[in-house]
């Protein structure tokens, strides 16, 4: 089979430019290579060496076989093979599959002084833990690395033996010192600074026109254009004879300008607005084509014009807010203008879109354009009105609101809801948008300035339960008034809540982060959800607490978007959040166990999982995992069910693998729940996991029920399965069997129009007869807003036996 070509680019400009390199240096021999990509239904793209097997454990190169008799299991399990990870993903989740690609051959570099160090006796590195390196790449390649083996820490000194645009060859070296291990693994380039890879190639490449090509081309294909460019004019300074490729290096600086418009709008993208203002302004100039040039104009000149039209939008409200008339639009412009005019932003510009339209309209009074402003502001620019009278009112109904949020005695929000009830426009339609476009309710200010964004925080423990501490980083350019994906991350025994947030956001840097998290717009959440010197995850209601309250704390205070959460974790943080990624499914956008170990509820719970992506990453030499996993992830990847991936690097242990990064994010930027499941059937084993969606039980039948003290459970225990069904928005069909259930309702599942009906029925009963009028309830509304902290998606009413 050919090389795997994973992540080589495609682009017409990147193959023109390879194709002068080939004609203008005729002793380089770059052959193509016959690649093979899948396109899976998600939209991602895999390449490399494809085959299909029955399991994950699954020697392809061995004949399939059944002992037992019978007919060869089916292989229903794509394996793709990169030479850098083996991605396994179910064959029924394909869309496409392409084996006849030609591709420009990845450029590879032998460091040829390590190749000829590397330890061929010894003993061999078979299992591998945690890894602490010692000191970084020198020179030569070489680091010394400490690994955590079965029999304790050992030292190896390591060299890369070769390069290639997406991955490096890294072996153990000959050493005196600390003794010859034989180590082979893959480890991406992208994992090395500029610097450390200039370094090493320099040091690696030979003085020969050619061997500084094949670094040129190699620096190409991994997108490194600019360093590319300055390879590529010492290499024309050092060799006249090649001076036609000047040409080239003007086609390179093309590429490289398109990589940063590419950058300004994935910014913008990210709502960073400000950072892709500076990117343009500063965009370089020179050497650069016009068509680039003109293309950067006119997005300065866009983005300009709506800084100017939002400026131009607040001096025209600020005059017509002063010549109102209507006493009671006078008192609340009073208390509206100033967070207009201080909060107005690019994410909420669009909400005065019809002010903008009719602000000249000589037929509205100032009023009624007052109105249509502030009404566009507190519900979203299509529900702008100019009634005077609810813009009057929806701004004492929001304000009260949010009272009612923070409010913990319950005589206090009763009161308040009083208050909110007599007025004309509260109702749970217009309160729900209201809480949608509000900030979060609760207030919480930045106390260590020299860390922007991150904040150190408490939530509610459990009843009769110290309260929990947790860290938050918020990305740059953070709007209350955006909703932002976010990561809720647990850590390992070797790292701690504020490591896991260096792991997604990078570690703070001359006062900020600027990792992946950052760069890609998402809130990052860390609770401390082990207690000190705990060794394992322990499938606890303590456990589950921690995590979810920090969570639901963290929506009370950030705009986070709850329809993109993604829960992640490493090592006994991947254990615990595959359990409560499976015991919580209707939380979740994406599940990330990383090096987790499957463990006690995990398999009683698999049918869960249908409902959640997840994301599995691993090593190949982390001892014994894959083989203890392999039961649930074989029974996830052999049906379409499921949406599963899981990855194993090559030649790796147990780490934290920050190299697959870039990947997780395009994976999770593809994923996203759906939090109205019209049909779903779970398990559950613990009276905590008792939520799924909109059904709640309560009471469960003992005999299913196990606590994670008496593990294993009896052979004969089951556990209890809940199954919901909503057809046509008109029946709705819960089964719980032995346990007291609560239906909650949305206008997504029932039907709250006047006069419509609906058939409950529970465990084969119906509720209240055979038909229903349900009636929207703002006390439910606003209660579930306050105890689940999900503002875009609160529940109307409820229905509830006995």
């Amino acid at each position: 089979m050919p090389r795997a070509t994973a992540g080589l680019l495609r682009a017409s400009s990147v193959i023109r430019f390879l194709a002068a390199l080939l004609a203008l240096v005729g002793p380089l021999n770059f052959p193509t290579a016959r690649a093979e990509e899948v396109q899976l239904k998600d939209g991602r793209k895999l390449r490399g060496r494809m085959d299909f097997v029955n399991s994950v454990i699954a020697n392809p190169l061995a004949a399939p076989t059944n002992k037992g008799g019978g007919p060869v299991p089916l292989n229903l399990i794509l394996l793709c093979d990169n030479d850098l990870s083996r991605t396994f993903v179910s064959k029924r989740n394909i869309a496409d599959l392409d084996k006849g690609l030609n591709d420009t051959a990845l450029t590879e570099i032998n460091v040829k002084h390590n190749q000829q160090q590397v330890a061929r006796t010894g003993k061999r590195v078979v299992s591998v833990g945690s890894i602490t390196f010692k000191n970084p790449y020198d020179k030569f390649g070489r680091r010394t690395a400490s690994i955590a083996t079965p029999t304790g820490a050992k030292d190896i000194i390591m060299g890369i033996t070769l390069i290639t645009p997406n991955w490096m060859k890294v072996e153990g070296l000959n050493t005196a010192v600390a003794g010859q291990f034989q180590y082979d693994a893959r480890v991406p380039t992208s994992s090395l600074t500029r610097e450390e890879l200039s370094m090493i190639l320099r040091q690696a490449s030979a003085g020969t026109v050619e061997e500084r090509m094949k670094v040129v081309k190699l620096l190409v294909q991994s997108e490194r254009y600019k360093e590319a460019m300055v390879e590529l004019d010492q290499v024309i300074h050092d060799f006249p004879q090649v001076a036609a490729l000047v040409e080239e290096v003007r086609n390179l600086r093309k590429l490289y300008a398109r990589r940063i418009l590419k950058e300004i709008e994935f910014r913008r993208d990210a709502s960073q607005h400000q950072l892709a203002l500076n990117m343009l302004e500063q965009f370089p100039t020179d050497g650069m084509p016009g068509e680039i040039l003109a293309e950067v104009a006119a997005e300065l000149k866009k983005t300009r014009g709506l800084y100017a039209e939002g400026k131009t939008l607040v001096e025209q409200l600020t005059a017509l807010m002063d010549q109102c008339v209507d006493k009671g639009m006078t008192e609340k412009v009073t208390s509206i203008r100033e967070e207009m005019k201080t909060e107005l932003s690019f994410n909420t510009l669009q909400r005065l879109s019809a002010f903008k339209r009719l602000a000249d309209d000589p037929k509205l009074t100032a009023d009624e354009k007052v109105s249509l402003a502030i009404t566009g502001w507190l519900l979203g620019a299509d529900e702008a009105v100019t009634d005077v009278k609810a813009c009057v009112t929806l701004v004492d109904v929001r304000d009260q609101a949010r009272k009612f949020l923070n409010e913990p005695v319950k005589l206090e929000r009763d009161k308040l809801l009083s208050r909110m009830a007599a007025q004309p426009y509260a109702t749970p339609l217009m309160v729900e948008k209201l809480l949608q476009h509000m900030k979060p309710p609760v207030p919480t200010e930045l106390v260590n300035k020299d860390k922007p964004g991150y904040y150190e925080l408490e939530s509610p423990g459990a009843a009769g339960s110290a309260p929990v501490s947790y860290v938050v980083q918020l990305p740059p350019e953070y709007d209350p008034y955006r909703e932002y994906p976010t990561i809720v991350t647990l850590s390992a025994g070797w790292t701690s809540p504020e490591l896991q947030i260096d792991w997604w956001a990078g570690p703070l840097a001359n006062g900020a982060r600027n990792g992946q998290a950052m760069r890609q717009g998402y809130i990052v959440i860390a609770p401390n959800w082990m207690d000190p010197h705990q060794k394992k995850f322990e499938s606890s209601a303590r456990e589950h607490a921690i995590v979810l309250g920090a969570l639901r704390d963290a929506c009370r205070r950030f705009s986070v978007d709850t329809d993109r959460v993604y829960l992640s974790g490493h090592s006994q943080g991947g254990d615990a959040a595959w359990d409560i990624g499976l015991a919580h499914p209707d939380l979740w956008a994406g599940v990330i166990p990383i090096v987790a170990t499957s463990g006690k509820y995990i398999a009683r719970y698999d049918g869960n999982a249908k409902y959640v992506p997840t994301y599995f990453l691993g090593g190949e030499l982390d001892g014994s995992r894959m083989q203890t996993n392999a039961i649930d992830l074989n029974r996830y990847l052999t049906s379409a069910a499921y949406d599963c991936t899981v990855v194993e690097y090559l030649g790796r242990g147990h780490e934290n693998f920050s190299d697959d990064i870039l990947q997780l994010f395009d994976w999770m930027g593809r994923k996203q729940r759906k939090f109205n499941q019209p049909e779903f059937e779970v398990s559950t084993m613990r009276p905590w996991d008792n939520f799924f969606w909109w059904i709640e039980t309560r009471n469960m039948p003992a005999k299913t029920m196990v606590d994670p003290a008496d593990w294993p459970p009896p052979a004969n225990t089951r556990a209890m399965t809940i199954k919901g069904k909503v057809a046509n928005n008109s029946n709705i069909n819960v089964t719980a069997q032995g346990s007291d259930v609560t239906v909650w309702l949305t206008p997504d599942i029932a039907d709250f129009n006047a006069g419509k009906s609906i058939t409950i029925t529970i465990n084969g009963r119906s509720v209240g007869g055979r038909k229903t009028l349900l009636q929207p309830d703002l006390k439910i509304l606003l209660d579930d807003v306050r105890t689940r902290a999900d503002r875009k998606h609160p529940f109307w009413a409820k229905v509830e036996t006995p």
